[in-house]
């Protein structure tokens, strides 16, 4: 039989025992047959008359319900050949506090929405009623979902400031992404133009979030995809804590025992001039590391203060301080400190500007 279903079921599976479940917690036989999952187990019902649907999206609300976005269509070709012409998407969800599934809910207003086949939650926000994305040809609208003042039926309403129109004729699909947040929470799909060859067997990536698509910076480039490329788990690739468009730089410090860091600070060039963004003494036995996140785009300097906190021995104790940038080791400088007088360092990096004889906070130096 071809691909197309009239209803949709919901069944938890034990995955110890195998058994299997309805929404109540009842143990359904296995085989489930057709008229017990109508039984028990029934979520939506299409009535067919030519309509088709199936599950789009899922997910579990913050309550811990089970909640579904249903494509709903119609397919003349009844199976797998012949483009879908979707008639709406569907919203429900199980109610806890009344223990039956919410009458399911129409997204779309229009009565011809066209060919499409494309839609998902917007799993950026934690709300009752989530947001749903739609795709339409080379569009995306966006449906803010909410309850009524009663707070028992959901509702959705078009937010045309979070609806989108593509630059390109038409995407052939998207991606959600792993963690997905305000500024990048979809991977837009189209065709790729280049050679033949290319067209065929590849696709152009854009990623889209609250502030429309995210123009790339050949600076943003960190070596990550070196690092999941070589990962065996999961925490050694995704270990990016920081905002779209900022990398997490970690500062490393180490040195003898009788040299102390007095400080380090960091400097942004803005305007023409060095802004102080964060100035931090070292507290606690060393090594000592601290972590914060930083624009892709900036131009920085950091600076560092040590001494020796022993002038009794004449010779020259060593410091030590590493900058790590979005996996990226920038340097890992040994610097000497001698008996007498303050000591600094400094390294500069990220987007500098193409003159030389930008001035500089401070130069290394020994005072």
């Amino acid at each position: 039989h071809g691909p197309d279903r009239r209803n949709i079921y919901y069944i938890e599976i034990e995955t110890s025992t195998g058994n299997f479940y309805n929404i109540h917690n009842k143990q359904l036989n296995s085989p489930i047959t057709f008229e017990e999952a109508n039984s028990d187990a029934l979520v939506y019902e299409s009535g067919y008359n030519g309509i088709f649907v199936e599950p789009t999206d899922a997910r579990f609300n913050k309550h811990g319900d089970p909640e579904v976005l249903i494509h709903q269509y119609i397919n003349p070709f009844n199976g797998w050949v012949g483009p879908r012409k979707t008639t709406n998407f569907i919203y429900t969800a199980f109610n806890s506090n009344t223990s039956e599934w919410y009458i399911p809910i129409p997204i779309l207003e229009d009565d011809d929405p066209g060919l499409t086949s494309l839609g998902a939650f917007d799993k950026t926000k934690e709300k009752d009623v989530p947001a749903v994305m739609v795709s339409r040809g080379s569009s995306v609208d966006y449906f803010d979902g909410s309850k009524s003042s009663t707070g028992s039926i959901p509702s959705f309403t078009k937010n045309n400031e979070k609806s989108f129109e593509a630059e390109f004729k038409e995407f052939k699909g998207w991606l959600d992404i792993r963690n997905p947040h305000k500024d990048g929470r979809l991977m837009v799909l189209d065709s790729f133009r280049g050679t033949e060859i290319s067209e065929e067997y590849y696709m152009g990536i854009h990623l889209y979030g609250d502030g429309g698509f995210v123009e790339r910076n050949s600076n943003e480039s960190s070596g990550l995809w070196k690092k999941c490329w070589e990962a065996t788990t999961d925490d050694e690739c995704f270990v990016e804590t920081c905002p779209m468009n900022e990398k997490l730089l970690k500062v490393v410090l180490n040195s003898a025992f009788d040299v102390e860091v007095l400080m380090f600070k960091i400097f942004e060039r803005q305007d023409g001039k060095w802004d102080q963004i964060l100035k931090k003494k070292p507290r606690g036995e060393l090594p000592f590391s601290y972590e914060t996140c930083l624009s892709v785009s900036g131009d920085f300097q950091f600076i560092l203060k040590a001494r020796r906190s022993n002038e009794i021995d004449d010779s020259t104790s060593f410091g030590e301080y590493k900058l790590i940038w979005g996996g990226d080791m920038l340097v890992e400088k040994e610097y000497p400190v001698p008996k007498e007088g303050n000591v600094k360092e400094g390294f500069r990096f990220g987007q500098k500007p193409s003159s030389p004889s930008s001035p500089r906070p401070s130069p290394s130096s020994t005072s």
